[in-house]
């Protein structure tokens, strides 16, 4: 199953469309809930797998859910290989449906094309797709790759095992060196990847973290038509150094102490340039959201290079449950 979150995809575009994906396939919420209301949304692509092999049949049930207002539209959704973006292998098409009036925000829970049935292709080409999803004005992406059946030593953590080979990418092809000011392009296979050097003056490197790695896809939604994004080690940090960072939120916000009932909703890894970031959220179960649900919601995002926490004064609320 792909877990991944909305919000953070719209906060990266650049230079006339360009669109670096801040995330992967981690629990996020659609905004970092503030402190007055605590709505997400959250999007699961249920069945859908990293990696097929060609004449695989891919399957897989979109389940949307979250807190707020319920939007009255179904999403649209593409899924095209990266080498032909204009030549969707699924292509759906949003409309309206029907919905319960909503005097205020609800817990909600939504399915497409339903709870009982699933959106259904078979993969005839080997190459890396990309699922887009647009949902209420705004576009996630998220991708997989389809292989050759006789190539079962391929290496499931986002690059390719074969050689690479740096490279002079086109100009047009390039993002803008105010994002990232030390580039490194090259090529494995059919793909080209980016590393985003860390600035040769940088010497903060709590945990000592490689340079963060974005691939390159087609993006039939982008302004450009393609994208960046983000390679996230499944192994970036250890449980012991996410305990690291969970500690040193609950130290500098003075939450744990204030509230010893506080549990880790998620921690979230997303790469920004040439540095390693972390959302980490806490739900307070006793305190009262600004919906008249118990659960407050909070959350800190964290430099993993230098270990910054913002915000570290965060407002919570008054009312227990």
């Amino acid at each position: 199953m792909k877990t991944f979150y909305l919000a953070i995809i719209t906060g990266a575009g650049i230079g006339g469309g360009i669109f670096l994906i801040f995330s992967h396939m981690s629990l996020y919420p659609l905004n970092i809930p503030n402190s007055a209301s605590g709505s997400y949304t959250s999007f699961d692509a249920v069945g859908l797998q990293n990696t097929y092999h060609v004449g695989d049949t891919a399957n897989f049930t979109l389940v949307i859910k979250g807190h707020g207002m319920v939007l009255c539209i179904t999403p649209e959704m593409r899924i095209y290989n990266d080498l032909a973006p204009d030549k969707p292998i699924l292509d759906v098409k949003s409309a309206t449906m029907s919905c319960p009036v909503q005097t205020q925000p609800q817990d909600f829970q939504l399915y497409f094309p339903s709870k009982t049935s699933s959106f259904t292709m078979t993969l005839n080409q080997t190459g890396s797709y990309t699922l887009e999803i647009s949902y209420g004005g705004r576009t996630i992406l998220d991708s997989f790759t389809v292989i050759s059946p006789e190539n079962d030593d391929f290496s499931d953590d986002g690059k390719h095992s074969i050689g690479n080979a740096t490279f002079e990418i086109p100009s047009d092809k390039k993002i803008p060196s105010y994002f990232c000011a030390n580039q490194e392009y090259y090529s494995s296979g059919n793909d080209v990847f980016l590393i985003c050097r860390h600035v040769s003056n940088s010497t903060s490197n709590a945990f000592n973290l490689p340079d963060p790695e974005y691939k390159y896809t087609g993006c039939g939604g982008c302004a450009l038509g393609f994208a960046y994004v983000p390679q996230i080690p499944a192994n970036l940090l250890s449980d012991e150094k996410k305990q690291q960072v969970i500690d040193k939120v609950l130290e500098v916000t003075g939450l744990k102490t204030r509230y010893p009932d506080i549990v880790l909703d998620h921690f979230l890894i997303q790469a920004r340039a040439d540095h390693w970031f972390a959302d980490v959220q806490f739900v307070i179960p006793h305190i009262m959201n600004g919906y008249g649900h118990c659960g407050w919601y909070t959350a800190s995002d964290v430099d993993l290079d230098t270990l910054q926490i913002s915000p570290s004064d965060i407002p919570i609320g008054n009312s227990r449950c």
